[in-house]
This record gives structure tokens, sequence and C-alpha cells, in this order.
């Protein structure tokens, strides 16, 4: 038998007292900590939503100003995880401003001239229970800018026969340099860039370098068969930047968002917005876009006359166009080809040398036209008046009857027009009648008020091509009632743009096939039988020239303060989250 007198039995007790409270001490601290990770765990959850709140509010606005350029609407607030969450956009000076279209710099939510030329500063915010995130992003246009490169591309160029590479500032502006690069990176195999002749007479011509990544040799990456002449030869060069764009993405984004478009046989004029077709395409006829035309194609696209004006083409197959029949000095037309694209001429230089006479009358004409970019390259305006210089070089190319003029041969576009007309049928027939038939007007002599011949060169001058009739006409015969109503400058820009014309045209640009703008594929590249490009030409894979290539780099298409406009190109360039 244990006996316990009572101070043992207090110790215990106390002991079991002070246990006791150690452990309601610690149970306490616990459930508080345990309380506190619980409330923090929630508190994180909520941020978190309010943050990706926020994004998807960057989101949703990114898609609303690719659609719509000039949208300034704001979203009010969205809900998202099942009401947990929710955003809005507001747009206002202390909030988003859209920019896009402007020239200069606007005030911002960030203090005076803080939203740049062309760009959209958004604030988006999200928020979740008493979570609050606001994300600010500024959002411009993803631009190509080929730093003075004709064409770019990621494999290797091949080119054939006359082959020619220049540059223009702006149309109607000055010569510059421009050149060619190849981003393929390669130590073995063919050449990054080979040139050969097809005939003795031919030769290469690029005013600026012939450059590529190739870690071989220049004599080794880079090879002409013939006469050329370069700028300079590089290889070894760092890669060129290249942008990539989405175009299945963007042309799946249109198909429910974009008008359904019906092509004619002979030409489609698209109006400015978005418009949807289902390929595979196959027309002969042309699309003349105009200003903010968005024209998306599903599939492959295949037409026989030109794409014009100041729109773009989004193809997410191939690309195939055939022949032209007009020539501009303006034109900022985007052809954006997910697939191969193919540019083919007809060849019909050769055809004219087999009509009897035509050779002749073909030479009366580049003499002209040679004496027309004398003239009018520099803008003189001392060419200008009735029967003077650049009358009587008009004269030769139309007057509308007779056959000389101050001991001259004239109206030799009619004359060869008629020649041509006169032959069997053939494509390359077709092809120059309606060439001349667009030249034709263009160099008419008569008609028309003094009110008429200015709005002749003002039509001119907002769309520089052969269509607007009697333009030379008015730039001589009535030169003294230009000077009253047209600034020197725009009389300057007319005269100019008349010899980027003429340009075009003379030499083997009758039968030239034409297409001014911005050509990007992520296929291959190829033009055959004499094919004109103004603007620049960008390709993912390799690229064929053949028979009579020229590309004349327009500068002002990628680094003016208007340039090319590529739908769906916005990106994010920089964004804070607080």
């Amino acid at each position: 038998m244990v006996r316990c007198d009572v101070s043992t039995r207090g110790i215990a007790l106390a002991a079991t007292l002070l246990l006791m409270s150690v452990l309601m001490i610690l149970t306490t601290s616990l459930l508080k900590t345990l309380g506190g990770q619980n409330f923090g765990a929630q508190a994180h959850y909520r941020q978190a939503l309010a943050q990706q709140a926020a994004e998807a509010a960057l989101s949703h606005a990114l898609a609303r100003l690719r659609s719509q350029s000039n949208w300034s609407g704001g979203i009010p607030w969205q809900s998202l995880s099942q009401g947990e969450a929710s955003y809005r956009v507001e747009f206002g000076s202390a909030a988003s401003v859209n920019n896009l279209l402007g020239p200069a710099a606007l005030d911002g939510p960030r203090g005076p001239a803080t939203v740049p030329p062309h760009s959209v500063w958004l604030v988006c915010e999200g928020r979740s229970g008493t979570a609050r995130r606001t994300l600010e992003a500024l959002i411009g246009s993803e631009r190509i800018r080929l730093d003075d490169t004709a064409l770019l591309s990621r494999g290797r160029i091949r080119a054939w026969g006359k082959f020619s590479i220049d540059g223009l500032t702006e149309p109607g502006g000055d010569a510059s340099q421009a050149g060619v690069h190849s981003n393929l990176e390669t130590d073995s195999g063919a050449p990054s860039f080979h040139w050969s002749p097809l005939q003795p007479t031919d030769t290469a011509t690029v005013t600026g370098g012939v450059t590529a990544r190739d870690g071989r040799p220049p004599e080794e990456a880079l090879r002409f068969d013939g006469v050329h002449s370069v700028g300079s030869l590089r290889s070894r060069e760092g890669p060129r930047r290249s942008v990539q764009f989405d175009i299945p993405g963007l042309v799946s984004q249109a198909r429910t968002t974009a008008l359904p478009l019906t092509l004619q046989a002979d030409e489609t004029v698209v109006p400015p917005g978005k418009y949807y077709l289902e390929g595979p395409i196959s027309n002969p006829g042309s699309l003349t876009l105009q200003a903010g035309a968005e024209v998306y194609v599903h599939g492959d696209l295949e037409l026989s006359g030109a794409v014009r004006g100041k729109g773009s083409v989004i193809v997410d197959g191939a690309t195939h166009l055939r022949g032209d029949v007009e020539l501009a000095a303006g034109n900022k037309v985007a052809l954006l080809s997910q697939g191969d694209v193919h540019l083919e001429g007809y060849d019909a230089s050769g055809y004219l040398d087999g009509i009897t006479g035509a050779p002749g009358v073909v030479s009366n004409i580049n003499s002209a036209m040679d004496r027309i970019i004398s003239l009018c390259q520099s803008g003189d305006l001392g060419v200008m008046g009735s029967n003077g210089r650049l009358d009587q070089a008009n004269h030769v190319l139309n007057t509308g009857s007779g056959n000389s003029y101050n001991n001259l041969p004239q109206n030799q576009l009619v004359v060869l027009r008629d020649m041509v007309s006169g032959q069997p049928a053939d494509p390359r027939r077709d092809f120059l009648v309606k060439r001349l038939d667009s030249l034709i007007p263009y160099h008419d002599h008569g008609g028309g008020s003094q009110d008429d011949r200015v709005d002749w060169v003002r039509s001119f001058l907002a769309q520089p091509s052969t269509r607007t009739p009697k333009v030379l006409e008015a730039l001589s015969d009535d030169y003294g009632n230009l000077q009253t109503d047209l600034t020197e400058a725009e009389r300057r820009q007319a005269l100019k743009l008349v010899a980027q014309i003429a340009r075009t045209v003379r030499a083997d640009g009758l039968s030239t096939s034409y297409f001014e703008g911005l050509i990007y594929t992520e296929g291959r590249f190829q033009a055959d039988k004499g094919v004109s490009i103004v603007g620049g030409l960008v390709s993912g894979q390799d690229v064929e020239l053949n028979q009579g290539i020229r590309l004349t780099y327009l500068k002002s298409l990628f680094d003016s303060q208007d340039p090319i406009e590529i739908p769906g190109a916005l990106q994010v360039k920089t964004w804070i989250l607080r």
C-alpha cells in the first residue's frame, strides 16, 4: 500500500494545471497561426484573381483594338470565374488613351505627352472581393523594319536573268540604296545568294549590299556568274530582325467578325472594313482596296489581275497573282501569306519584238519616257507650260490624232495599241492591250475646263496612278491656272510622281507586271517573267527570281510617319502591374 501525503498530491495538481496551461497557450497560438495563414491564403487568392482579371481585360481590349483601330468605347465591368472576379477598361486623359491614328504624342495618365504617336496607353482594372489590381500597358504596332533591305529571306536566294535592286525614299522621292539579305545560317551547300544570266546581255544591279548570315567567305556564300554591279558583298553578318505574324489566327478571327465578299470577274473594289473569303479562290479579276480595306482568305488565293490600293490581303494558304493592268506611285498594299507566294508576269517583251514595226514604236515610247523622267524627276517647275518641254515629250505618247509633231513622232501609245490589238488571241496580247489602254487616257491631250484640270492633279496627288486622265496635259498646257490653285510643293510633288511612273514604264516596263507594297510570306517566294515590286519583300523560305525581276525598296512604307499598316499586328510594348 502506497501512501501519498498532502504535499505530494499538491505538487502533482500544480504540475497538471501548469501543463494544461501550456497546452492551452500552444493550442491558442496554433489556432491563431492557422487562422492567419488561412486569411493570408484567401488574400493571396483574391489578389491572384484580381491580377488574372486585369490580364483578361488587356486581352479583351487588345482584340478590340486589332479589329477597330479607333476604338475608345471602353469595357464595363465583366465577370470572371463564376463571379469571383471582374474587370473593366475606361478611356479618358486619366485612364486609357487611344493614339493609334495620331501623328503626335498625347497626354495620358502618366503625364503630358506620355502616349507616343501610333500607340495606345491602356489602363486595365481587375477586382476580386476587396482585392484590386491595375495593369497599365503601352500598345503599339509590330512594324516591319527592313532597314534599306528590299529583300529579306530566311532561306536561300536564287536569281536568273535581268535582275535589279534599288530604292526610293518615298513615292516620287529621291533614289536611295537598297540591298538583299539572307538569314540562313549555313556553312555548306549552295550559296546563300546566287545570280546567273540567261542571255549574254543580262546584268545584275544591286545599289546597296548583298549580305548573308552564312559563315563562309563572301566568294563562297554570295555568287554572281556574270556582269554585275553591287554596293558591297558581306557574309558572316548577324541576323536581320524579321517579325512573324499569326496569319492563321488572324484569318480564323476574321471568319466570325468580317463581312462576306463576292468577287467580280473583272475588278472587285473593296471599301473600308474587314471582309472574308472562303477558299480556295481562283478568279480572273483584280482587287482594288480602298483605304482601310482588309480581305481575309481561308485557303489558297489565285488572281489573274492585280492587287492594288491602300489595304491588306491576308491569306492562310498559298497566293498566286498573275498580271497587272495599272501603274501607281502611292499604293500601300500589305500581302501576308502563310503559304507560298508566286507572282507571274506575261513575258511580253519578247512578244513585242515579234510584231512588225513594234520595236521602233517601243523605242519612240522609251525615248519619250526618258525625256519625261529627265524633265520631272527634280520637280523643276520650269518644264511646265503650253508647248513647253514636258508638253512636247507628252505629244510623242498621245495626242489623239496625227503622226508627227515638231518633227517628232506622236501618238505612239495609240499606234502600238492598234498594232497589238490586231494580233491573234494570246494572253500576252490581252495583257498589253490593257496596259496601253490605261496609259493612253493618262497621257491624253485636250478637253476639260481649268477647274477640271486642277481637279485632275489633285486626284493624282491623292492616288498617284495612271487611272487619273490627262495629268500631263494639266501639268503643261494649263500651268498658269495651276499656279493660282495649287501650292509650289504640290506642283513639284506631282512632277516627281510623274517621273516615277515614267521610270516604271520605260524600258521593259510596258511588258512588266507590277506590285506596290509589302509582300510577306512564311513560305517560299517565286517571281517569274517580268515582275516589278516597289515596296519590300520578306520570305520565310527560299526565294526564286526568274527572267527580268526588279525590286525597288520604298523607304517611306516602313520608316515614315504614316507607315504601311499590318492588320492585327498590335503588340504589348511594355506593361506595369500595381
